[in-house]
């Protein structure tokens, strides 16, 4: 490629068997793969250090999707940058929790006008758009919000139980990797992994010195700003400051605007305030009303205390975000439930005062063929069948008694029956159950056509269920 710049290609698969071999000795498996292995496809994005392909890779004679980004600045320096930051992406992986974007290898490419040179390119898992871009064009239920947030602080704290600081985490260093939609379109599972591993590093002792400032302007812990040192604690802060723009109305999440906000809460900062004043007075304006519980808005004014007063764990945040995401999905399923039993009484014509959310025993005393012998049980009197049904559909019925006088002496009546108590001996509320009236009609001619009159009912029941 003539824009990027070369390396030797012998110095380069120097440098990766290197690698490779530092990684084995932490029983990670990093797969060489050769320039033939490759088959590039359309692109993903430019950025300064490179360009995202999607691609197949052949992995034991399999063609594997993928993406491959390769590297435009080989120099010595840059190519050591990027090795160490594939070594960090690769002690990041968890077995279990998802963490960071999985590397599947790297490939030394030779260059076509001269062999001798090469460069760099890594192959990954393939992302979909960061988070930044999720939340710009789409509109994310507060519950997958929360999940998004749990699966950020779970990966963070697999990361700094291996002594990784990230440093950099902001929306745009969290890549989509699985998006799914309901049969609506309205999403309903992300999958997130953290990436940008630039300016990470191992801390193995108590305290970073701070001789630079890494990391991105707004995202900065006060401690990082103002102190000598800082600790891992300071990854917190970061990931509150990346709460608080996912919760930020879509205006704001315009780049200019954006921007602007970031400079305002790194003013602020220099300026003493953390905590809830921070949250108040710069962010919370930024935020949808009523968009945001109590319970969590204290959760990220503890993330954003000063380090002194940042008392709360990764390991908190993890499961607290789990639990109102759970509480947030409830809610959510009770409401589509009584929403469902709504559009119910509305299509069927019912008043809403007469039915409830329990189902109801719906009983219908008919005769039935054999064919249609379900669940069926013979009457006290030995000479009809009734069959029940645990449902609350049949809405024929419930039109039909709303059509009928007050004062109607048909031969079946409407009754409430709850399930969980059906041998009570009260009277039932004439509401949804449909039995036999006690008296026999007078003539045969009446009987016959009630008889006619309950299996035209019946038939057309049968029919709907």
């Amino acid at each position: 490629m003539s824009h990027t710049r070369t390396i030797e290609l012998d110095l380069l698969e120097r440098k990766i068997r290197r690698l490779v071999a530092k990684l084995k000795k932490n029983n990670i498996q990093l797969e060489v793969f050769s320039h033939d292995a490759i088959e590039y496809g359309s692109t993903l994005g430019k950025g300064g250090e490179g360009v995202v392909q999607k691609c197949t890779v052949l992995y034991n004679n399999l063609p594997i999707s993928a993406a491959v980004k390769t590297i435009t600045n080989n120099t010595d320096d840059a190519l050591n940058l990027t090795l160490d930051e594939i070594e960090l992406l690769c002690l990041a992986r968890d077995p279990i929790v998802s963490t960071t974007l999985q590397v599947y290898g790297v490939a030394a490419i030779p260059e076509k006008r001269d062999p001798t040179k090469g460069h760099l390119v890594i192959i990954t898992e393939v992302g979909l758009k960061n988070v930044l871009q999720l939340y710009q064009d789409e509109s994310i239920p507060l519950h997958l919000t929360f999940d998004i947030w749990s699966r950020l602080a779970a990966a963070l704290h697999c990361m700094h139980c291996k002594k990784i600081m990230h440093q950099d985490l902001k929306p745009e260093n969290v890549l989509v990797t699985t998006l799914c939609r309901d049969t609506s379109g309205q999403i309903e599972k992300v999958d997130v992994r953290i990436i940008d591993l630039g300016m990470a590093q191992l801390v193995l002792t108590d305290k970073v010195y701070t001789d630079d400032i890494l990391g991105t302007n707004g995202y900065h812990a006060p401690e990082v700003l103002l102190d000598d040192y800082y600790d891992l604690r300071a990854d917190i802060f970061v990931l509150g400051i990346t709460f608080c723009v996912t919760l930020m109305e879509r205006s704001y999440l315009k780049k200019s605007t954006l921007q602007s906000t970031l400079k305002q809460i790194h003013e602020a900062k220099m300026n003493g305030l953390v905590g809830q004043k921070l949250f108040e007075s710069v962010i919370e304006p930024a935020i949808p009303a009523s968009i945001l519980p109590s319970a969590v808005k204290a959760v990220i004014c503890k993330m954003l205390e000063s380090v002194d007063r940042r008392d709360i764990t990764l390991l908190d945040i993890a499961l607290f975000c789990t639990r109102e995401s759970s509480k947030l999905c409830r809610q959510a399923y009770r409401t589509g439930l009584s929403q469902s039993l709504s559009n119910l009484q509305r299509d069927s014509g019912i008043d809403s005062t007469s039915m409830d959310l329990p189902s109801y025993h719906f009983a219908i005393n008919e005769e039935i063929d054999e064919e249609h012998s379900g669940s069926m049980t013979h009457s006290r009197h030995g000479r009809r069948k009734v069959r029940t049904f645990n449902t609350v559909r049949s809405p024929i019925y419930l039109r039909r008694r709303q059509r009928e006088p007050a004062s109607s002496t048909s031969s079946a009546t409407l009754t409430r029956e709850p399930l969980s108590d059906t041998s009570s001996t009260a009277d039932p509320e004439p509401v949804c159950r449909r039995t036999r009236s006690a008296k026999r009609r007078s003539t045969d001619n009446s009987a016959n056509e009630s008889d006619e009159e309950n299996e035209t009912i019946s038939r057309r029941v049968l029919s709907e269920l």
